[in-house]
C-alpha cells in the first residue's frame, strides 16, 4: 500500500460496456469534498474528448470507485462519500507512522471517531500491553514499598481493567473507553 491517499475513479458507461476506462485520484491534493467532485467531472469530461463521445452523442456522467489505497478501509465504497476521508487526511499529515496507526485502530473501535476523542482516549504504546500499562498506572499512582511489588500481579489488574470496560488494547496501544 502507498502512503498517497488515492482512488481509482472508472467510468461506469466504459466499464458496463467492457472497457476499463479510469485513472488513479490523489486525494491529497483536495481540501473538500466539492473540489473532489469536481476533479471527477474533469476526468469524465477529458476521457469525452479523448475517446470521443457514444454512438447516441452521450458524454460519460456516471462514475465510481472501484480501488483505494493509502487509507483506512473503514473510509470506501464504490460511491464513498469525501469529507470523512479528507478529514483523515488533514489529522494525519503531521502524525508519525506510530500514532498513525493507533488513530486507525481507534477509529476502529471508538463511539467517538474524531481526532479530539483520539486525543483523549490514546494512553500510548505499551510493548508489554496492558500488563505494563497497569505497572505504569498503578507505580505512578501509589507509593508502593519495594517489598510488597512482588505481590502485586500486573497482569490481572490489566486484565480486569479491561474486563471491566475501563481501558481497550490492540497491538500494544492502549486507549481508555
Amino acid at each position: 500500500m502507498t502512503d498517497t491517499p488515492k482512488i481509482w475513479v472508472c467510468s461506469i458507461r466504459d466499464y458496463v460496456n467492457g472497457h476499463n476506462v479510469g485513472e488513479w485520484l490523489d486525494l491529497d491534493n483536495f481540501t473538500d469534498e466539492d473540489e473532489v467532485l469536481e476533479a471527477i467531472q474533469g476526468m469524465l469530461k477529458g476521457w469525452d474528448e479523448e475517446l470521443g463521445i457514444d454512438t447516441w452523442d452521450v458524454p460519460r456522467e456516471e462514475w465510481t470507485i472501484h480501488d483505494y489505497e493509502g487509507f483506512p478501509s473503514r473510509f470506501y465504497s464504490e460511491y464513498m462519500s469525501f469529507g470523512p476521508v479528507l478529514q483523515w487526511i488533514e489529522d494525519t499529515q503531521d502524525m508519525d507512522e506510530d500514532r498513525k496507526e493507533a488513530y486507525e485502530l481507534y477509529l476502529d473501535h471508538a463511539n467517538n471517531p474524531t481526532l479530539e476523542g483520539f486525543e483523549d482516549s490514546y494512553r500510548g504504546y505499551y510493548k508489554g500491553g496492558l500488563e505494563e500499562y497497569a505497572e505504569e498506572l498503578t507505580e505512578s499512582c501509589y507509593d508502593i514499598p519495594q517489598h510488597l511489588t512482588w505481590y502485586i500481579d500486573y497482569a490481572k489488574i490489566g486484565r480486569d481493567m479491561e474486563t471491566n470496560y475501563e481501558v481497550w488494547e490492540e497491538n500494544g496501544h492502549v486507549f481508555t473507553r
